[in-house]
């Protein structure tokens, strides 16, 4: 993408509005760079660790490592950016195709080359990339969580099954918290711990009645 439309009301948004509060000018500022950044040098909405891309950011941000981090943080702490791409070292702005809607919706109307030279099929094809990518991603995050490490293809089948939502990954990994200290887990070294197809075939996170494991306490002479 090598533009997209900023409105002139944009310091109005309610993120943003945080971003100024807390950080002034300054972090409303670098916000837009890390957006212009990653419509110029991103692949849907997305620059990977791999491009070594804060150290980059912070020498066009002409800030330091240390307070870069605290902007992007914040940013993610308040949606800006996505807060799991944030985690694996990735920049995702999964608004920034919002930004350029006005570009897709002229391909569909003309179905024909435009300004950045991306045909159609391509545009349509950049909207759907974003979403599938976020489901691996959340899917690796859970499998990497998830104790019994057997059958990830069945698992892997099972996710793409459930049209995994940002509200269901949150509910399944806060379900996975909880049963990862009861009892039933913690027992025989796991010998309990259904495969991970079966918990999600079985929508296990859902479970209510999870009798938690006691705290170990060390032994006082």
């Amino acid at each position: 993408m090598k533009w997209f439309k900023h409105y002139s009301d944009s310091y109005s948004n309610l993120k943003l509005q945080q971003v100024l509060s807390e950080h002034g000018t300054e972090g409303y500022g670098f916000f837009w760079i890390c957006v212009e950044f990653v419509a110029q040098q991103g692949t849907n909405s997305r620059i990977k660790i791999e491009k070594n891309w804060k150290r980059v950011l912070a020498h066009i941000g002409h800030v330091s490592e240390e307070r870069m981090n605290h902007l992007l943080n914040f940013f993610a702490s308040v949606n800006l950016i996505d807060k799991r791409g944030l985690e694996i070292g990735d920049l995702y702005i999964p608004k920034l195709k919002d930004y350029g809607d006005e570009y897709s919706d002229k391909l569909r109307r003309k179905s024909r080359q435009g300004r950045d030279n991306v045909g159609l099929d391509k545009t349509r094809t950049e909207e759907i990339r974003p979403d599938k990518n976020r489901n691996e991603e959340q899917f690796q995050i859970f499998y990497k969580e998830y104790p019994n490490k057997k059958g990830k293809g069945q698992a892997i089948r099972a996710w793409n099954k459930l049209k995994i939502t940002e509200e269901l990954f949150e509910e399944i990994m806060s379900g996975l918290k909880k049963l990862k200290l009861s009892k039933g887990w913690i027992a025989e070294r796991g010998k309990y711990i259904p495969h991970p197809s079966t918990f999600l075939n079985g929508q296990r996170w859902l479970d209510q009645e999870v009798e938690l494991s006691e705290p170990k306490h060390s032994r006082q002479i």
